[in-house]
């Protein structure tokens, strides 16, 4: 099994970091609820720099990444949050290592 992590950085609007804030933990839930291909969704939000924004989602496979970004609960988040988004930089990555193992065990 191969975990396809997303990440995602968001510098949103000053001005409109309660609406995004809101809406990207709603959208997180969203998908750890209905998307069984979703292991973890984590929000983070910047200690030093408010406005920035970093969201951590591990899928059990690229497939499961994709039936994520085609979904209606994704495509319903990005229209709301365009407005109130500065910059966002999506990158994908294989999972390289975790201290917690992830999925069923590996058989010896």
């Amino acid at each position: 099994m191969s975990v396809t992590v997303m990440t995602v950085t968001y510098e949103v609007e000053a001005g409109e970091l309660a609406l995004f804030r809101a809406s990207i933990s709603k959208h997180a839930e969203t998908t750890r609820q209905r998307e069984g291909g979703c292991l973890r969704y984590d929000v983070n939000y910047g200690i030093d720099r408010a406005t920035l924004c970093l969201t951590y989602a591990l899928f059990d496979s690229v497939d499961a990444y994709e039936q994520h970004v085609a979904s209606d609960h994704y495509s319903l988040f990005d229209q709301l949050s365009n407005d109130w988004v500065v910059s966002r930089i999506e990158q994908l990555w294989e999972l390289g290592a975790s201290p917690r193992r992830i999925g069923p065990p590996t058989p010896a």
